[in-house]
């Protein structure tokens, strides 16, 4: 449960940002790495959603395509994230939320890289539970018993 509430916040907090950063501080780089990221989130809390519930094994050749999508948002998150920070440093920006903030930017580009390699990380985890049997899924502490 504590997965699924980690990604419920992930997800509200991202989509809150991109509104925020994009319609009153005019920023759309930043709004679209939060929205990006929020996104993910939400991925991520569909499959521990659907984990919790034990429906992870109807969507097993998901898993594979939702590995190499969170391995893709990891690498451009890196990329965009060095990208930012290289571009600010060299016109000398100070952090700032309006127009074209490009460390607050960064920042989120951070987060699209975390919820990218955490995507990547619970599919191949999920996979491997439901798919090879290895661990039970009661075993991997992926449900409560006590419920």
């Amino acid at each position: 449960m504590l997965r699924i509430g980690f990604a419920i916040t992930g997800a509200v907090i991202g989509y809150s940002v991109a509104v925020c950063l994009g319609f009153a501080f005019h920023n759309a780089s930043t709004a679209s790495f939060a929205a990006v990221s929020g996104i993910l989130a939400t991925v991520c809390l569909v499959m521990h959603w659907k984990a919790y519930r034990h429906r992870v094994a109807d969507y097993l050749g998901l898993l594979r395509v939702l590995s190499a999508v969170g391995a893709l948002f990891a690498f451009l998150g890196v990329a965009a994230m060095v990208t930012f920070i290289a571009v600010a440093a060299s016109n000398q920006q100070r952090l700032k939320a309006h127009d074209d903030g490009y460390y607050l930017t960064s920042i989120w580009c951070f987060m699209t890289l975390k919820w990218g390699l955490l995507m990547f990380h619970y599919s191949r985890q999920y996979r491997t539970i439901f798919c090879e049997g290895s661990p039970r899924p009661e075993q991997a502490g992926l449900i409560d018993n006590k419920s």
